[in-house]
């Protein structure tokens, strides 16, 4: 059971004592209160000894058998503890609470069906129990039922609106899906956590997306955006579809919290913004509710890096607007006299390197509609901050290696990852994160205390900033060899009131530099972009204490087979890493007239101009394959201590290979990967030790 579970779990002996009645006698009941409070306080020999004597006594007492079940499965005696569960049930006294605690104990081992079951056998006696659907709805995600899944997560949030764990968990379970069906509430769910900043917002999109592609206009607007010349010969056809597209509120919150992640809603947005650059359709843009979603879509634009294509006709436009825009400016006209036209011009440039944006920085606040202020910041002031922040950035030195040097320039050119928000939750120590992710981890007593954490190429700052929020740390070192991106890192530390994380600009190769050891170095999607992927990792290995673990992330070659042949022929097209240049491969991708570039539009980083970039373009890759892992770990000396998995490959792997429970063979996982290439979609993530350390801990 992890910590959420364990918490929300009610005293055993408490409960079941209700329905005991005058059944146990006063001495046995005050017995079990004993055993209850010396669990909760740690001192569980005394508990399992207390409930040992109940038993001896009366064997059939469903409070003893349930605490005694709880005991043993806190020991790690999951077996034991699902049988002695059963036996509890087993009289005939149905409690809500010893089916919920089945459920844990046998989803816990892997025997997911068996959790559902007993999940409903709880929700039988009491259908309003959000952490028990909140349990099902995992076990749903686990068995690859995503329909399912998506029915319980919609009840389980009715029912606790406010569970931050819950809201998190649905958005992670739902980033891939496109439901068939949805829930009659399925909408108004997305749009109360898209209301929420503590989870990603981008793992919302996809089912956003869904829900949109179900609009009666949809189609509608998606042909008109294939025929653009008969939709400029009569725009007031479209103007009805147009009006309930801009006004839909689940549009505008996905285009100002996430990335839209789909070809066809990607046509429709170009076909929009082409519009409003030519003035059309009338006076439907000059209403605040147009202005809502112009500035909607500006802030997706902004957000994408302005990845989408522009054709000569778009530039033209375009510099034109630009230099009349200038000149108004120049003119002191009034700035609510020309907003419209920043706005329309804040779909295709970023706001913060026009020629005027000095003037626009300088004008008051208060002159701003609702809409253009909300622009402004993100695209003028937010990039104005990072740039003033760029100087206050310590560094390790001068970066020599010429690999690191190529990509260094590439990641200031297009800091990475694109991210707005991050999820949040209460801290755990790492001992408790591991045991939960790694089934039968025996690690250092150390890791249950505050731990001082590398995050060795950190970009952006999302992920050491989601570990200070996640993690008890003592401290977290963020090292990363983009100035441009630990910029923007910082100002999102200061924005979220994040003081734990130092942020370093440097090479990995000079890590040693910093002159510390760690409990813990991370170093995911990075060493497969330097010249030698294994002197990166011995160089973090350097400073890593005695019982620490590493946390590693390597792109897989099998994954990434439409990537590498997308790569090779925009090699075959002399097409370069500029601005114009991921846009003419893209084009190509969308036209789909290309073989060689199928598959690469499924990718969310196509989306987005620096994302796509490190997708297509990146100075330098290398992959792997679980054997190649397990070739680097042993020449490093390292031990393999489990991928980071879904719930649905998990138990994939569990079903083709029963006997690793814990699933650590990489032969295996190459022969599974080999059947399905696709497992490591986004790349192997996984943690791993010193072998010395296993050794150490055998001898003892």
């Amino acid at each position: 059971m992890n910590r959420r579970e364990a918490r929300r779990s009610e005293n055993p002996a408490k409960i079941s004592n209700k329905t005991e009645g005058n059944v146990a006698s006063r001495e046995i009941s005050l017995a079990l209160r004993t055993a209850a409070r010396a669990r909760l306080e740690g001192r569980l020999a005394e508990a399992k000894r207390i409930c040992e004597d109940v038993l001896a006594k009366a064997p059939d007492n469903i409070t003893a058998l349930h605490l005694y079940g709880v005991l043993a499965f806190q020991a790690g005696q999951s077996d034991a503890a699902i049988a002695i569960m059963k036996r509890a049930l087993s009289h005939g006294r149905d409690l809500p609470v010893l089916y919920h605690d089945l459920g844990k104990m046998l989803a816990a081992s892997g025997r997911t069906a068996e959790a559902i079951r007993a999940y409903r056998g709880a929700l039988q006696f009491d259908s309003n129990q959000p952490a028990v659907r909140h349990a099902l709805a995992l076990q749903h995600v686990a068995m690859g039922e995503i329909a399912n899944a998506i029915e319980e997560f919609c009840k389980a949030i009715e029912l606790a609106p406010d569970d931050a764990a819950l809201r998190q968990n649905f958005a992670g379970s739902i980033q891939h899906a496109t439901p068939l069906s949805m829930p009659e509430n399925f909408e108004i769910i997305l749009l109360r956590c898209f209301a929420h900043d503590d989870i990603e917002h981008q793992n919302l999109a996809a089912s956003a997306i869904a829900v949109l592609k179900r609009r009666a206009n949809f189609p509608v607007l998606r042909n008109a955006a294939a025929s653009p010349d008969d939709t400029q010969a009569g725009p007031a056809t479209y103007r009805p579809f147009i009006e309930a597209f801009a006004e839909d509120p689940l549009v505008n919150a996905l285009l100002r919290k996430a990335l839209a992640v789909d070809l066809d809603l990607e046509a429709i947005l170009i076909w929009l913004r082409r519009l409003v650059l030519s003035g059309l359709p009338g006076e439907f843009f000059q209403n605040e509710t147009a202005r809502h979603f112009v500035a909607s879509l500006g802030l997706q634009c902004h957000h994408n890096a302005f990845v989408y294509a522009v054709t000569a006709a778009d530039a033209a436009a375009v510099e034109a607007l630009q230099s009349a825009l200038a000149e108004r400016i120049a003119a002191g006209a009034a700035p609510a006299s020309w907003e419209n036209e920043l706005l329309a011009l804040a779909l295709y440039r970023p706001i913060h390197k026009l020629p005027f944006a000095d003037r626009l920085a300088e004008m008051p606040s208060s002159i701003w509609s609702e809409s253009a202020a909300i622009v402004l910041a993100r695209t003028l002031f937010e990039p104005r901050q990072e740039a003033a922040l760029r100087a206050e950035i310590a560094s390790l030195g001068k970066v020599d290696d010429l690999t690191s040097r190529a990509v260094q320039a590439q990641y200031e050119e297009d800091p990475f990852p694109p991210w707005l928000t991050i999820a949040g939750s209460e801290r755990i120590s790492l001992g408790t994160h591991l045991r939960e992710i790694l089934p039968g981890f025996d690690q250092s007593a150390a890791f249950d205390r505050p731990v001082d954490v590398l995050i060795a190429g950190c970009g952006t700052g999302k992920h050491p900033l989601e570990i200070s929020r996640l993690r008890e740390a003592k401290e977290i070192v963020a090292v990363d060899l983009s100035r441009t991106s630990l910029a923007y890192a910082v100002r999102m530390a200061r924005k979220l009131g994040i003081d734990r994380v130092r942020f370093i600009q440097g090479d990995i190769l000079e890590i040693e530099a910093l002159d510390r050891s760690f409990d813990v170095i991370e170093s995911v999607g990075v060493l497969h972009h330097m010249a030698s992927p294994l002197a990166g990792w011995r160089a973090l290995l350097d400073w890593l204490r005695p019982e620490g673990v590493m946390r590693i992330g390597l792109y897989s070659e099998r994954a990434r087979r439409s990537i590498v042949n997308a790569r090779r022929r925009a090699h075959e097209l002399g097409l370069s890493a500029t601005p114009d240049g991921i846009r003419a491969l893209r084009a190509r991708v969308v036209d789909g007239e290309e073989p060689a570039l199928d598959g690469v539009e499924s990718f969310s980083d196509f989306y987005n101009l620096s994302a796509c970039r490190d997708l297509l373009f990146h100075a330098c890759e290398h992959r792997f394959t679980p054997l190649g892992i397990a070739r680097a770990l042993a020449e490093l000396g390292l031990e393999f201590l489990g991928f980071e998995l879904s719930p649905a490959l998990a138990c994939t792997y569990r079903e083709r290979f029963p006997d690793d429970p814990r699933m650590l063979d990489l032969a295996c996982w190459e022969r599974l990967e080999t059947a399905l290439p696709n497992s490591f979609m986004g790349m192997f993530v996984f943690w791993c030790r010193r072998v010395e350390i296993q050794m150490m801990a055998g001898s003892n």
